[in-house]
């Protein structure tokens, strides 16, 4: 298998609102996870199209 070259950019959110709706997102499901909060989650999870393909131990409750 080759090397892969990863080059990431680091980008202020404020600036970029795609990137707020990925902290939102990702925030909303780290809450649901670790606190049991699903304040935020609960607006999003109709939207989440592709949950089986990314939480590979089972650990969030659907």
């Amino acid at each position: 298998m080759e090397d892969i070259l990863v080059k990431i950019k680091h980008s202020d959110s404020r600036n970029d609102v795609c990137l707020q709706i990925a902290d939102y997102i990702s925030g909303s499901i780290f809450a649901k996870s670790e606190r049991l909060d699903n304040r935020y989650y609960d607006l999003v999870k109709e939207k989440i199209k592709h949950k089986d393909q990314w939480d590979w131990h089972n650990r969030i409750n659907w």
